[in-house]
């Protein structure tokens, strides 16, 4: 185990090429593949309901992230730090759409403004991330990629999947609570992340923080299944 530093990148061949970190390839498509069953499922139940489709946008653009992620990390020796661009970009989109999704069960006065502070959020993200790909040196620094993405998503999360989880419990379903224990599972990866927490160089920080978003992501459909059993209780 080791803290404060990274392991030496696992390095490995296949067709010919010569890739990087076979363990975080592993995880995040691992990851892409949960994202993806999560939104056909959603996608299933009800698409004239916001809720339900923007969940669904969410799981799809949040498993983009993560198909790109991987792909970064095992092909950086052919991109470099330019491969890591694209999945930092869906994933600032992918809590764009987290946010509309909890934000449309919002009183109706309420919720054109904080849709529109949400859609203010996402462009000035974006920008913001743009505007450090154009003029920081990731390579040097890949962690300075991360700072946007990583606030973009504290305040979707705090707000999305802790506060209004909490507010709505008692409003709808007490089925809400898995979103904010969902948020509870995230949190650590914060620290595992920022003092770089690595086991083994099979299971480094990255891979440790991907098991923490699985079990967030089960426990986020047990949420949204139980407002499905809401809704269906009001038909």
């Amino acid at each position: 185990m080791i803290i404060g530093r990274d392991f030496e990148k696992i390095e490995f061949s296949l067709w010919g090429l010569q890739l990087l970190e076979p363990n975080n390839l592993i995880t995040n498509f691992i990851l892409f593949t949960v994202c993806m069953l999560s939104y056909y499922k959603v996608r299933r139940i009800n698409q004239a309901d916001d809720f339900f489709r923007y969940w669904g946008l969410f799981y799809l653009f949040f498993g983009l992230s993560f198909m790109f992620g991987g792909l970064g990390h095992g092909f950086y020796n052919y991109l470099g730090v330019h491969g890591k661009y694209a999945g930092l970009l869906i994933s600032i989109g992918s809590i764009y759409f987290l946010e509309r999704a909890m934000l449309n069960l919002l009183k109706h006065k309420q919720i054109s403004f904080f849709i529109g502070l949400s859609k203010v959020k996402l462009v000035s993200a974006l920008i913001v991330e743009l505007v450090i790909f154009m003029s920081m040196d990731l390579k040097a620094n890949p962690q300075i990629g991360l700072l946007t993405p990583s606030i973009s998503s504290a305040i979707g999360f705090l707000t999305c999947l802790g506060y209004l989880p909490y507010r709505y419990k008692h409003q709808f379903t007490r089925s809400f609570k898995y979103f904010y224990w969902s948020l509870i599972v995230f949190i650590p990866n914060a620290f595992i992340q920022g003092m770089k927490i690595s086991f083994l160089p099979w299971f480094d920080r990255n891979d440790l923080s991907h098991i923490l978003i699985l079990i967030m992501i089960l426990l986020q459909w047990k949420g949204i299944k139980g407002y499905l059993n809401y809704k269906i209780t009001l038909l």
